[in-house]
């Protein structure tokens, strides 16, 4: 009898070598003994996204930053959390057609759930991106009452709008603070509205980013209650298993491989471009789309990236 072909997943973004997905799903398809293999593609549109997906056989994708919304008019059906949200963070290929789902809701909750109550809980959302939609969406889900802070207000005002809850502008911050019992932050690692404004002890923060950042950095020096980025991962990762495969993974096994880190010096890099047809994904940590073969630009590409995992 002949042996299954190998599945193929795959983590989507611009920058995207620093995500860890590909350690959390390759040791639980280990663990499982699943003939399957997960690494990341930097891709420039959500056209190609899709494209890499159909044109490569990806069985299932998770999609980063700063696809989540621009590849939803490419898939063949959308779940409704997703199009609720107006994001999507996972694609499953079946035969062709490309069904778009979110998870990132689930990420959020259950981080918060193993350690306090949402229901009723005051939250408020940092930021106004598809990270920080699918929280509202999941926060009110579980009875939470929200309201939504951005540096443009006007796009926090549209959620507001979307999910029936509040929107303020950033210079009301620090009043709104004091009545506050949870923050979320969508915010890029390098961003901080909360500088300068004093937080109460009991506040938690979770922030969606689990390298360092700057709301991080500035809750534990506040010495808030802390929620990595990390948690929101993990068990967003843990749904997105369960849609591929039908069944929950070992938590345990994807929680060890969350101090796996890459080396920048020693890459495996993959060059993909329209005209390359077969490839073997086989221990390749990131493959870079150019529009043509382009090994100036694969290099430039490939270094930016490197740049970013030293230098976070």
């Amino acid at each position: 009898m002949q042996a299954s072909a190998k599945k193929i997943f795959a983590v989507f973004g611009n920058p995207i070598l620093h995500s860890r997905s590909p350690q959390l799903f390759n040791a639980v398809f280990v663990h499982e003994n699943i003939n399957a293999l997960y690494t990341r593609i930097q891709a420039t549109n959500g056209k190609e996204v899709v494209d890499i997906i159909k044109k490569h056989k990806i069985s299932g994708a998770n999609i980063t930053t700063p696809f989540k919304e621009t590849v939803l008019e490419y898939v063949d059906s959308i779940s409704d959390e997703a199009r609720q949200i107006g994001g999507i963070n996972v694609i499953i290929n079946s035969n062709g057609a490309l069904s778009g789902h979110n998870t990132d809701h689930i990420g959020v909750t259950t981080s918060l759930e193993n350690i306090t109550d949402l229901k009723t809980a005051n939250c408020l959302v940092l930021g106004a991106g598809a990270a920080a939609r699918a929280a509202v969406f999941g926060l009110i889900l579980k009875g939470a009452n929200v309201t939504v802070a951005n540096r443009t207000f006007e796009k926090a005002k549209q959620i507001a709008k979307t999910f029936n809850c509040k929107a303020i502008s950033l210079d009301k911050l620090e009043q709104s603070i004091s009545k506050t019992d949870i923050i979320v932050s969508s915010l890029l690692p390098h961003a901080n509205p909360l500088q300068g404004i004093i937080l109460p002890k009991n506040l938690i923060i979770l922030d969606a980013n689990y390298r360092r950042s700057g709301v991080a950095d500035y809750a534990l020096k506040q010495e808030c209650r802390l929620i990595s980025g990390k948690e929101w991962l993990l068990y967003q990762a843990i749904e997105t298993y369960k849609l591929f495969f039908g069944k929950e993974p070992d938590k345990s096994i994807m929680e060890k491989k969350f101090s796996s880190n890459l080396n920048s010096e020693n890459i495996n890099a993959l060059a993909l471009n329209p005209n390359v047809k077969h490839v073997d994904f086989q221990d390749v940590d990131i493959a870079i789309y150019t529009s043509s073969n382009n090994e100036a630009e694969f290099k430039k590409r490939l270094n930016e990236e490197k740049n970013l995992l030293i230098n976070g």
